[in-house]
């Protein structure tokens, strides 16, 4: 998986390089996707923490090609638009 400075996310196979045919637009097209990690052991998923401009963490699920906003609570809403340093 590869995410651009366009918000769009490639997907390799490692094993004979082929990609699919189209990205998948996950973020607007002006918002970059800054980081992509494995989320282990989500059952029937290909789950993905992204993280978009640094700023907003989202759950990418590869197999169902949708993007879904990670609720930090009520307490967590302090942290929103702040840049995100480690996912």
């Amino acid at each position: 998986m590869i995410g651009t400075s366009l918000g769009k996310i490639y997907s390799f196979k490692t094993n004979d390089g082929s990609s699919e045919a189209q990205p998948y637009q996950a973020v607007g097209a002006e918002t970059p996707i800054t980081q992509l990690v494995t989320l282990n052991n989500i059952d029937d998923n290909e789950a993905f923490l992204m993280l978009s401009d640094g700023k907003e963490v989202l759950i990418y699920v590869h197999n169902k090609k949708d993007v879904r906003e990670v609720d930090f609570g009520e307490d967590g809403q302090m942290y929103m638009h702040e840049q995100i340093c480690k996912v």
